[in-house]
């Protein structure tokens, strides 16, 4: 699986080039944040094991998988079913689990196109039901956690919910994507609703330019500074 996310990174238009040491880490720092925030709901704990796993897969998607183009996901999203269905020979299932894996998404669709409720047993939701709920917020004239209103989408939901778990949890998170994609607006917007709420604060923005070739790396570090 690592190699075919590392040969998929490496070769298609868009992807970011895989480090894997990097890759797990932060496979299991998304997979720790989330059962953080999410234990604390758990009624029964017979349902901790489908949680578990489900807030793993989640975590391997965003993390192996979220280093992936468009092309690449889909040879990944295809891969990891197989693993999880017990399919598989390259990459078989753990004994542990009984060659049997509880918290498989939906079918229709790809692994990317959810994300886990943790209520509950728990299940799988499609992120195009949190665009209408986002859409709901914004005709009441609530802000999203971008510092404004914005256009509910499933890519600008994913990202909101997404960068809102990594600050929640104190974790860096890197944007990447093709040039027009929406990456310095996002980023742009986040400062300034974090400033908004910080009156003492005034945002820095600096702009640079790489090369195609380049991998780029956003650092926000200490942009504040007295008003006088």
């Amino acid at each position: 699986m690592i190699r075919l996310v590392e040969s998929s990174s490496t070769s298609s238009p868009g992807g970011v080039p895989a480090v894997t040491n990097s890759l797990c880490r932060y496979a299991l720092e998304l997979f720790s944040t989330s059962m953080t925030e999410a234990i604390a709901g758990l009624k029964e704990k017979k349902y901790l094991r489908s949680w578990l796993q489900a807030a793993f897969l989640f975590s391997v998607v965003w993390s192996f998988g979220g280093a992936l183009a468009p092309d690449g996901r889909a040879a990944f999203d295809a891969a990891v079913r197989d693993a999880l269905m017990g399919k598989s020979a390259r990459n078989p299932l753990p004994a542990v689990l009984n060659n049997k894996f509880d918290a498989v998404p939906p079918t229709e669709g790809a692994l990317f196109d959810f994300a886990f409720d943790f209520k509950g047993r728990g299940q799988w939701k499609h992120w195009g039901d949190a665009v209408k709920n986002a859409a709901d917020s914004a005709s009441s004239g609530v802000l999203s956690d971008l510092g404004g209103p914005f256009v509910p989408t499933v890519d600008s939901v994913r990202f909101q919910q997404l960068q809102s778990l990594a600050r929640r949890n104190a974790r860096p998170f890197l944007l990447a994507g093709p040039a027009g994609c929406g990456k310095t607006a996002a980023a742009t917007a986040l400062i300034r609703g974090a400033a908004a709420a910080a009156p003492e604060a005034r945002p820095a923005f600096f702009y640079t330019a790489l090369r195609n070739s380049e991998a780029e790396e956003f650092t926000v570090s200490d942009l504040t500074c007295p008003k006088n």
